[in-house]
């Protein structure tokens, strides 16, 4: 019945059994050499190579199917209807005003360099500093048509906002509808500085000034 288990105590202080694991371990490690003497040095990186895709294809994966950031939709489901559609309105409407804010600076940017670019002594001193052929065909071909799709696309989001602003019965901040960089509040384009001088407003409304 009991097979496993010796009559005799005297077994008890044989090495037969880690004997037996030293020479499992012994075996494989002999394995494994020479498995590694029989493989070429580019069989081996090859091995390699497919392992780290391997891997690489697996945890790619893995990051893709549980990076879950499905409570955004919860909470943005749940503050729907608490307020009966009108935080989607609202934060859509800030979304437009960071991102049309944005857009504006970008296009003042470019519109800026554009007009540099008229200047030949600009071109050549940019052409040599950046070693590459920078001419008026350079500017008309990216600047410029970039210049001009980004234009349509403020006016477009611009009356966007416009229209949801009016169905919550908001006002339209004027510097985003006039489209005065010079004007804009840089806490547009910064949530964290937005809800930062929020904090600071609190603190003083507090009675404590720092």
């Amino acid at each position: 019945m009991y097979s496993d288990i010796s009559s005799n105590d005297d077994d008890l202080f044989s090495p037969s059994q880690s004997s037996s694991k030293k020479d499992q371990t012994s075996s494989l490690a002999n394995d494994v050499e020479k498995i590694l003497k029989e493989t070429s040095e580019g069989k081996i990186d090859a091995t390699l190579v497919r392992a780290k895709l391997a891997h690489a294809l697996y945890d790619t994966s893995n990051n893709f199917v549980f990076g879950i950031d499905s409570f955004q939709r919860t909470i943005f489901n749940a503050l729907n209807q608490l307020t009966n559609n009108a935080y989607a309105y609202n934060f859509y409407a800030d979304v437009l005003e960071e991102s049309i804010a944005k857009r504006i600076v970008i296009y003042d940017f470019l519109t800026s360099i554009t007009r540099s670019a008229s200047n030949e002594k600009i071109l050549s001193f940019l052409a040599n500093k950046m070693d590459i052929n920078i001419d008026a065909f350079f500017f008309n071909t990216y600047v410029n048509s970039m210049g001009e799709m980004l234009d349509f696309v403020i006016n477009y989001n611009i009356d966007i906002y416009a229209k949801v602003c009016s169905q919550v019965g908001r006002s339209p901040i004027q510097s985003i509808v006039s489209r005065d960089v010079n004007a804009l509040d840089p806490k547009l384009m910064n949530s964290d500085d937005f809800v930062i001088s929020s904090f600071a407003a609190i603190r003083k409304s507090l009675g404590f000034e720092y």
